[in-house]
């Protein structure tokens, strides 16, 4: 067996945006917020930090925009807003790319008298609170200057 004697082809790649992306040293997690929870949230606003300071933000997002990324931050852009930019653009977009991935809001039952959201539900109102929810709000407070917090310590 002889070895190879030719030319080894170059498969570099050339050098783009990608290669002085700040969100390299990033965890890719985070820059995939699932959901609209306060952690969700964090996450996105945490990706969008680290993509303000990043020297590649214009070409990320113009690559993000020319490719309709579906999900992400891309360009310190969430999936809602380049979808925005682009029905401004007048470009038909797919339900995919039209609607981010957003869990279905579960309609909430009001707040029951003798807790402390029934408390803040009376004061909302306007209304004087009922004797439970005084109550109930007293002791909240009172768990909070005792232990932190207002949650019941089982």
């Amino acid at each position: 067996m002889t070895a190879y004697q030719g030319q080894v082809p170059d498969t570099r790649r050339k050098a783009d945006w990608r290669d002085d992306a700040a969100c390299r040293a990033e965890d890719p997690e985070d820059f995939f917020p699932i959901g609209a929870s306060p952690a969700a949230k964090a996450l996105e606003r945490h990706a969008k930090a680290v993509c303000w300071r990043c020297p590649s933000l214009e070409a990320c997002g113009r690559w993000a925009l020319e490719t309709r990324q579906p999900f992400g931050i891309w360009g310190g852009m969430t999936e809602a807003e380049r979808a925005k930019i682009l029905r401004r653009r007048g470009i038909k977009l797919t339900p995919v790319e039209d609607e981010p991935a957003q869990p279905a809001r579960a309609k909430r039952e009001p707040a029951k008298c003798g807790t402390r959201p029934g408390y803040l539900r009376h004061r909302a109102a306007g209304e004087t609170a009922c004797a439970p929810c005084r109550q109930a709000n007293t002791d909240a407070d009172n768990r909070l200057r005792r232990t932190g917090t207002m949650r019941v310590l089982t």
